[in-house]
């Protein structure tokens, strides 16, 4: 019990909600950047379009 006793007025975070919180966090994270990836492909694409088109224009 000594374990979650309280120092200074401030409590302690429980080991395992720690990990919980960093487990959760790191998740996001990578979800995020594996988003990324298909928003980097359409920006992409939309870019080769364009140039597409201005060529066609140009011709």
């Amino acid at each position: 019990m000594e374990l979650f006793m309280p120092k200074n007025n401030q409590e302690e975070i429980p080991p395992e909600r720690d990990h919980s919180v960093l487990w959760k966090m790191g998740t996001i994270f990578i979800i995020t950047l594996i988003l990324l990836i298909p928003a980097s492909l359409i920006k992409g694409l939309v870019n080769e379009r364009q140039s597409t088109k201005s060529e066609a224009v140009a011709e």
